[in-house]
This record gives C-alpha cells, structure tokens and sequence, in this order.
C-alpha cells in the first residue's frame, strides 16, 4: 500500500511542479546566501586584523589614555547562519571596548541595506517553516477524500483495509515524498558547509538536531493534512481548513504573539537606561553612598592598609587605584540594570511564543536559530563574554599604571609603549556549548514535542471516524 501510495504522489503533476519550485528557491537561496557569508567572513578577518595592528601599534601614551583608544571585538558567525540568520541583519556586529562604560554590539546589516533589499531578504529556512508544508498542504489535502469522492474507499473497506492503516500509509507517502526533495538539498548544504571558513566539528551536532526538528515539523502538517482529509467529506473543506491553520500558525499568530510580548513587557528607551545607569553609579545602590563618601572611605582604607599620613606616600599609583575602584561599582551598578534587561527580553521571547497560541513555526524558527547562533541568548552570550574581555584588559592596564606610578602624580608623559598594548591577549570568543543551547530551548522542544502528540493524536481520531 505504501508503494502504492509513493507512486501516486510521485506521478502527481502537483508535486513534480512543487518540487521543481523548492528545489530552483533552495538552490538561488543558497547560492546568494553562501556568497554573501564568505564575503562578510573575509571582511570581518580583514577588520579584524586592521583593528588589532591599530591597538598593537599605538605608541606611546598615558596608559589610560590608551585604554581609551580602545579597540573592537566583532562576532564571528556560524556557517549553519546561511540557513538561518534570524537576528544576524538587526543585532551589531561591532562591539567597542573602552575603560569605564559597558557598550552593546553596533553597526548592524540591516542599517546598510537599502529599503528594497529589505523586501527580499529570504532564508532557506523559509523554505521549511513556510512553504515546505503549503507543499503538504497541496499534495495531501483530498488524499483521502478523494478516494471517498471517487468510491475507491468503501473497495478498500471491502478488502480489509483498516482505517488506521490505510491514513498511515498516506502519512509516511507524503513524508517520504517531502525528504526525496529535501535529500538533495540537504547534500548540497553539507558540502557548503564543509567548504565555508568557521567550519567545525561541533557544528554537525547542530545541524543534526536541526533537522530532526524540522522533521518532526513536517510530520506535525503531514497527520494534520491527512487527518483532515480523513475527517471532512469534500476536498475543498480539508483545503480550507488546512490553509486557514498555517495562516494563522505560520505567518499571523508569530506576529500576534511578537506584539503582545512588546506590549506586556515593555524594555526602557536607551536614553532611561543610561540616565538610570548613571544615576545609580554616582548616588550609589540602597545603604552604599554616594560617590564621593565612596571614594573617601576607599582613600581612608589606602591610608590604613600602607600605614601612611598622605596619599602622595604611598608607594603605588593612586589614581589608578581609584579608577579601578570607580569601574568596579560602575560594574556592578552595570550588571544590575544589564541584568534586568536581558531578563526582560527572556520573557519576551517567552510570551511571544504564549501569545502565538504556542505555534509550532515559532518554536521550530527559535531551535533552528539557537543551533545557528542566531538567536537572543547567542548574543547575550557574546556581548556578556565581550564584557569580561574588556574588564580584564581594562584591570589589566590600570595594574601596569598602578605599578609604574607613585602617590598622586598625574603622570602626563608619554610611558606606555607598544610593548603594553601588545601585552594585552586577543579576545578569543567560546560560543555557548550545545548543552547550553538546548537548556535554552527546552520550552520549544516541549511545544513541538506536544504538537506532535496532538497531531498524532487527532490522526488517530481521524482513523477511527474514517467512514467509506
């Protein structure tokens, strides 16, 4: 029955013209989509190596001066992003390290582009999410009915065929049917992968769960479309029905949902932010004081700790030793207020995926940019490893001041040479373990996990209605 099956959606002119379609989309998709990355890659490695001769090479300077000159780490990119650049157009490539203020990525894709490129940024991902089950969709919406409507059920019937079998077979013939045009694609795709720079062994794992995901996706239309067809009585019913639910799961609630998350949980402007920010760092946290009663008790620990009368005794540099002080409660009053609004964005994300009805498109669209590095928690993993770079390299230059000054002389003077600058380590940015990003997931996975209960849940009901 199951050959029987494969052969008519095979012969089915529908599915030849749908899967010479998918196949033209994937390949262009790809095609531009490749391109694209080795040409960002080979631009990030020239920037990058532009900016680290720049740092390396700045002369010779008061140390926090050239601290200050600063210098910038950029975020690399996977090579599963050419499948899915969720956030890649909109969040920063760039982020600024410089003593004192903790900065967020910039200089994002999007910002470049013009406004018709906006309209045509496509992803082979939107192949699978979008229209792979409209192609479901076409090829199995009178799968059953049909046979009803032409009188070949009730010879089944006559013949022993159950139901159950007999909407099974249908099943696996449209999934088999999908992954004979996906087989090719998914060919195609490890070669690119193999071949594009940043390639790496963890990255199979990645593209592994990614399309088990998709698969389980496409087995979630697959019951739903065959399960209608099943259920209702006329073709054009089943149509209706199975178009009217990827309207509203795939391209209306992930919307809903992305606009009620903004709403219940509304994230401050820049300006408040900041303003707030700076306000807690100069009048202090509850129970610290402000600054300047800060700072006096710091210099009266100096003057304790080193058994001196004055400052200008010590045998230490003091300024930079106060710098080190002010960054550190800078630091903390940052991770506070940093800290609640990542949290904010945790539940955005969360409520977004609430508010779409829990739409199986948006917990797959969320996994497979989780697996790609292109996902919300990817980017606070960079820009909070970003930020423990520019701590480091920021102590790191006040301890050579501290240790090559005395007392209170501001030392104006060029001192620091090349040699400093080049002291300071490049940054070498881990991304998340793949245990981190499925910890990360375990809401999504969960709602395609209960979709796909449910969908095989309602196959069942469907089979056990089914009447010739």
């Amino acid at each position: 029955m199951l050959k029987k099956e494969m052969s008519s959606i095979i012969k089915d002119g529908r599915f030849r013209v749908l899967a010479l379609i998918i196949l033209l989309l994937s390949a262009s998709l790809l095609f531009v989509a490749t391109q694209k990355y080795s040409a960002n890659e080979q631009e990030r490695q020239a920037i990058d190596q532009a900016l680290r001769k720049q740092w390396e090479f700045q002369g010779d300077k008061n140390p926090h001066r050239g601290a200050h000159f600063g210098q910038y780490v950029l975020r690399p990119d996977n090579p599963i992003s050419i499948l899915e650049p969720g956030l890649t157009a909109v969040s920063g490539q760039a982020l600024y390290i410089e003593p004192h203020i903790r900065n967020v990525t910039r200089f994002s894709p999007a910002a470049d582009e013009t406004i018709a490129s906006r309209f045509a940024q496509l992803s082979p991902m939107l192949l699978l999410y979008a229209l792979l089950p409209l192609m479901l969709i076409a090829i199995t919406f009178n799968s059953v009915s049909l046979e009803r409507e032409q009188g070949t059920l009730r010879m089944m019937h006559a013949l022993g065929v159950s139901s159950g079998r007999l909407l099974l077979a249908k099943l696996l013939a449209s999934q088999f049917a999908i992954w004979m045009v996906l087989l090719p694609v998914g060919i195609v795709v490890g070669v690119l992968l193999s071949c594009l720079p940043g390639n790496h062994a963890g990255m199979w794992p990645r593209l592994g769960i990614t399309a088990v995901s998709y698969f389980a996706y496409l087995w979630i239309f697959g019951s739903l479309c065959v399960g209608a067809s099943a259920l209702f009585k006329r073709s054009r019913t089943s149509l209706i029905f199975m178009l009217l639910f990827w309207l509203v799961m795939v391209m209306t609630m992930p919307r809903v949902g992305t606009s009620i998350a903004a709403q219940l949980v509304q994230t401050p402007s820049a300006e408040e932010f900041w303003s707030d920010i700076k306000t807690d760092t100069d009048e202090g946290l509850p129970g610290d004081g402000n600054q300047t009663e800060r700072m006096k008790r710091f210099d009266a620990s100096l003057l304790k700790k080193y058994d001196v009368k004055s400052l200008d005794d010590l045998p230490l540099g003091v300024n930079a030793l106060r710098r080190l002080e002010r960054d550190g409660y800078g630091e903390r009053v940052q991770d506070v207020h940093f800290a609640a609004l990542w949290e904010k964005y945790r539940q955005q994300k969360s409520l977004a995926l609430l508010g779409s009805g829990f739409s199986p498109a948006v917990a797959i669209k969320n996994i497979a940019m989780a697996m790609a590095g292109t996902d919300l928690d990817t980017q606070h993993h960079f820009e909070s490893a970003a930020e423990k770079y520019r701590r480091e390299v920021n102590t790191l230059i006040d301890q050579w001041d501290i240790a090559n000054s005395q007392g209170i002389t501001s030392f104006d003077a060029k001192y620091a040479g090349n040699n400093v600058w080049q002291s300071v380590p490049k940054m070498k940015y881990i991304p998340p373990s793949l245990a981190q990003s499925i910890q990360n997931l375990l809401i999504d996975f969960s709602t395609v996990a209960a979709w796909l209960v449910a969908a095989t849940l309602f196959l069942m009901y469907a089979a056990r209605r089914l009447k010739p």
